[in-house]
């Protein structure tokens, strides 16, 4: 049971700070950087492909692929 709660303790907090693996490591008392990577990582890597997948959708959208580009070039001008 409270390996349970560790793993969706840590998961969780994985997200929750955009993956900052290193705090996490610190926060879930884990020695190594490796095993945090090794068993969270999926959790990571799961919100990356649907972030990506997200994105692949609006960009199909031809107009709102040129209002993020314009976005950007602002942003890019700061």
């Amino acid at each position: 049971m409270f390996h349970s709660l560790r793993h969706t303790s840590v998961t969780y907090k994985l997200k929750l700070n955009g993956g900052d693996i290193k705090a996490v490591q610190g926060d879930s008392g884990h020695s190594q950087i490796n095993m945090v990577t090794d068993v969270y990582s999926h959790s990571i890597d799961d919100d990356r492909r649907k972030n990506a997948e997200l994105l692949a959708k609006v960009l199909s959208n031809p107009e709102m692929a040129a209002l993020l580009s314009t976005l950007a070039k602002s942003l890019e001008s700061k």
